[in-house]
Parts: C-alpha cells; sequence; structure tokens
C-alpha cells in the first residue's frame, strides 16, 4: 500500500454475544478462535439485523418484536475479523464510523483504544459516530486480527 491508500474493513465479521463481562475471561480479544459459534455481520451494519438475518430473532422493527430483543441490550457484542496489511514500521490509522455506547477495540490481542460516547437526540443521525485511533506497530506477519467489543448499555452506566 503507498502512504495515502485505504483498506477498507467494511464487509463480513464474525459476530458474538456473551454476558457482560465474560467475553476477556474466554478470550474473544485474542487472535485464537473461540469456542462459540460465530454469527456472520455484515460491517457496516447493525446486531438486529445481523440477528435477523442469522434467524436468531424476529424482525424487530415489526410490530412489538423490540420487546421480544429486549435481552440484547444485556450482552456484549463481540465483532472480528482477520485481514492482511503490508505497512511494516508505519504509522497506521483505523477510523471507525459508528462506534456506539462503549466500544474497547483490539489488535492482535492487545488493546488499543476505546470509545466513549452518548446517543444524544433522536433520529439516525444521532446514532452515528465517527473516531479514528491511531497506532503504530512494528508488523512481524502481514496477518491482523481487529476485535471490537461494544459494552452492554444497560450494564455499564
Amino acid at each position: 500500500m503507498s502512504k495515502n491508500e485505504f483498506l477498507s474493513l467494511n464487509g463480513e465479521w464474525d459476530l458474538y454475544y456473551v454476558d457482560p463481562g465474560v467475553g476477556e475471561d474466554i478470550g474473544l480479544h485474542r487472535e485464537e478462535e473461540p469456542h462459540l459459534p460465530a454469527i456472520p455481520a455484515s460491517v457496516p451494519g447493525e446486531v438486529h439485523l445481523d440477528l435477523k438475518r442469522a434467524g436468531k430473532i424476529p424482525d424487530p422493527y415489526y410490530g412489538r418484536n423490540a420487546e421480544l430483543c429486549r435481552w440484547m441490550d444485556e450482552k456484549d457484542w463481540w465483532y472480528r475479523r482477520r485481514f492482511k496489511l503490508d505497512r511494516k514500521g508505519k504509522k497506521v490509522f483505523l477510523k471507525f464510523k459508528g462506534l456506539d455506547t462503549f466500544a474497547t477495540v483490539y489488535l492482535n490481542g492487545e488493546r488499543i483504544g476505546r470509545a466513549i460516547t452518548a446517543v444524544i437526540g433522536i433520529g439516525l443521525r444521532s446514532s452515528i459516530r465517527r473516531k479514528r485511533l491511531i497506532s503504530t506497530w512494528m508488523i512481524n506477519s502481514s496477518e491482523r486480527s481487529l476485535r471490537t467489543r461494544r459494552l452492554s448499555p444497560v450494564t455499564s452506566w
């Protein structure tokens, strides 16, 4: 990649949900694959839509189905993805569009940043947050492992 090229990480990710605080205990932030079934997720996207596509919940936007999905607010949500990057010893910018509420980002098992935001106001635009994390590391291989954790808004306050 040249100096000003960007690598989009949009696309397919693996999604996991666990009770609050359990994710690190079972190693979801590490590079090894967890002993949980992954839910295919689209990024950018939304957890409810990913779970609906996977047949885990009914359409949350139909009738009173949102009440059946309240359990989702009490879970921590983990996104995981591997990608290749050849930028030996260069500064790398990770730009996130849409980190919401409380989020932690891990790269190759190490925490590299946090986002704490509040959704203020009503409407779709109010929930969109732009975050940029700066991380410089020496790359020993081109394979990278990125993890993000969205903490439960119910239990994190």
